[in-house]
């Protein structure tokens, strides 16, 4: 992943374990309890699945990771924290909100 400074995924959730290695920038994680952790190159972070978190550029310049996730890429799920939805499901206005880290409003 290469992620440009100041830019943020979602909150979010997969139903895999998944790791994480900084190459190069700062990473912070954030976790919806209001917890983060920066992380710089040569760390390391697994999550476990089911777990929501954040991920933030945080740094100067450009923020590269290499990441995988267990199991099979067919069967992984993005969950949104917000909506507790697989972004597979979601309409393309709420994907196109919760990729710039914005909030979508939860509907009835």
């Amino acid at each position: 992943m290469f992620i440009p400074p100041g830019d943020k995924d979602d909150m979010h959730c997969h139903n895999a374990d998944q790791t994480f290695y900084v190459i190069d920038g700062e990473c912070t994680m954030h976790f919806p309890d209001g917890g983060k952790a920066v992380m710089k190159p040569g760390m390391v972070a697994t999550i476990t699945g089911g777990s929501f978190y954040q991920l933030e550029n945080t740094g100067a310049g450009p923020m590269v990771l290499m990441g995988n996730r267990s199991g099979p890429s067919e069967a992984i799920q993005h969950i949104n924290y917000e909506l507790r939805k697989d972004i597979k499901t979601l309409s393309r206005e709420e994907i196109e909100k919760i990729r710039h880290g914005g909030n979508v409003p939860i509907s009835g």
